[in-house]
């Protein structure tokens, strides 16, 4: 799913909603060192709760597979970062 992406993605972070790593699977995940906003505001409870956790996850299921995006990459189509890995989700998960 991260296709086209570098070491880093910029996440627009729309609350405290987080999801544990999958035992099986591929994620793209919140550094647990690194959980300091680049830009707005995060309440400290907030930042503890997200450190070390899932933002994007692809975890087989059945014949297909399941994809977790645990907050809206496409929010109000400004957020240009994660339209990739929308599209990415749609053509190029295997």
């Amino acid at each position: 799913m991260a296709y086209g992406y570098g070491d880093t993605y910029f996440s627009l972070k729309l609350g405290g909603t987080a999801y544990n790593y999958l035992d099986k699977g591929t994620v793209v995940y919140l550094d647990p060192d690194s959980t300091t906003p680049a830009a707005g505001f995060a309440g400290s409870e907030a930042q503890e709760k997200i450190g070390g956790t899932l933002v994007f996850g692809v975890e087989k299921y059945g014949d297909g597979q399941l994809i977790y995006f645990v907050d809206n990459p496409l929010f109000r189509g400004f957020w240009e970062n994660g339209k990739l890995f929308f599209a990415n989700a749609l053509f190029m998960v295997d």
